[in-house]
């Protein structure tokens, strides 16, 4: 089906994202041990996609971004329909799939904040880079929240934190000579890294600065190699 006007596309989208809560909802309430937490990934991935999917030119990507979803919405789906265990070791590896979901969200939404800068220069930056960076925030509560077992109230000022570095980070980047979806990338590689440490923060053990000082020194250098040697300036 082609669609000519946008907000024929709009209306398509948003009927397409409902339909994908109410399936989610059904298989949730039809649980003997519900967990909502999957649905409101369903719905941020799909909307993670769509904002790849018009910002991506070359139709190889985004044929391979159409399996990527929906391969991700069956998977999200086959979790909410499943029972849980409750047993750490068997949860663990899909709170880790979660977490990288959540990542390809705060990276869509890094990258959105760059192209509207890039095509919509109209649009206040400070204003798209802060909403921006609130969700991120709202992210990394999200992913905190599925390590413990506590209220959002007492996440929140690292949640806000969060947000605000990423803000800052984002401004900072603007400044350089790259493209809208290396630039998302850059930025979620940061964030990704900042509430990882946190995270580790607020655990019981803490921080064991002698293992993060080798993966802090290995990011740092594969950032670097990756900006010189992979990534083309402008």
């Amino acid at each position: 089906i082609k669609i000519e006007n946008w907000w024929q596309f709009l209306i398509v989208w948003l009927l397409w994202l409902v339909v994908l809560a109410i399936v989610g909802w059904y298989f949730n309430a039809n649980r003997q041990r519900g967990s909502w937490q999957d649905l409101p990934l369903i719905l941020a991935s799909a909307v993670a996609g769509t904002v790849l999917l018009v910002l991506l030119e070359d139709d190889l990507w985004r044929n391979g971004l159409v399996v990527f979803i929906g391969l991700i919405t069956f998977f999200l789906f086959s979790q909410i329909a499943r029972r849980v265990s409750g047993l750490s070791y068997e949860e663990k590896p899909y709170r880790r799939i979660r977490v990288m979901l959540w990542v390809f969200v705060a990276y869509a939404i890094s990258t959105l904040i760059y192209a509207l800068g890039s095509f919509f220069p109209v649009v206040p930056f400070w204003l798209a880079s802060l909403v921006g960076s609130a969700v991120v925030g709202a992210i990394s509560l999200l992913i905190w929240r599925m390590y413990f077992a506590v209220s959002c109230r007492s996440l929140f000022l690292w949640s806000l934190v969060v947000a605000l570095g990423v803000w800052e980070i984002i401004w900072a980047q603007d400044f350089l000579p790259f493209g809208y979806l290396v630039l998302g990338a850059l930025t979620a590689w940061i964030w990704y890294i900042i509430q990882l440490q946190i995270r580790f923060h607020l655990s019981q053990q803490g921080i064991v600065w002698r293992k993060q000082v080798y993966f802090l020194a290995t990011n740092l250098v594969l950032y670097v190699l990756i900006l010189w040697l992979f990534v083309r300036w402008i």
